[in-house]
């Protein structure tokens, strides 16, 4: 996983980024960047997980563009990740295709969706409320 970005064109490790809450709602729908995106912030000293755990895709699949093309026949319209993830430090424990931990699991029921409320976005703000001291 990346371990650092540039701020003000200095390296900074990401997860000394930023200290303020960052609530990250995931779900079964997510794949490829929604993962990446996600599993990055999770990094973050005051991050929580709110929803449902996604079978990450944190893989880079085969890129045309850049020669490494997969032709898997005229009847199959796909393409095969060609790489593998794992976080610094524990290379070969692949986190492709495992589940990714949520710290509060909690979905949309329909009782919610009648009314117009969001479940998870419900739990994510009053965490991040508490967090603030709202």
């Amino acid at each position: 996983m990346l371990d650092f970005t540039t701020f003000d064109g200095k390296r900074v490790r990401i997860k000394e980024s930023y200290a303020g809450p960052v609530a990250i709602l995931v779900g079964p729908g997510a794949v490829s960047s929604g993962d990446f995106g996600s599993e990055l912030a999770r990094s973050l000293p005051n991050a929580r997980t709110f929803g449902k755990s996604t079978s990450m895709a944190l893989g880079l699949p085969t890129q045309p563009a850049l020669g490494t093309f997969i032709d898997l026949g005229p009847d199959f319209d796909a393409r095969v990740s060609e790489s593998n993830s794992w976080h610094l430090g524990s290379a070969h424990s692949y986190l492709i295709h495992t589940e990714f931990p949520v710290d509060e699991r909690v979905w949309l029921t329909p009782a919610d969706v009648a009314t117009a409320q969001d479940t998870v976005v419900n739990a994510a703000m009053t965490w991040i409320h508490q967090r603030l001291g709202h």
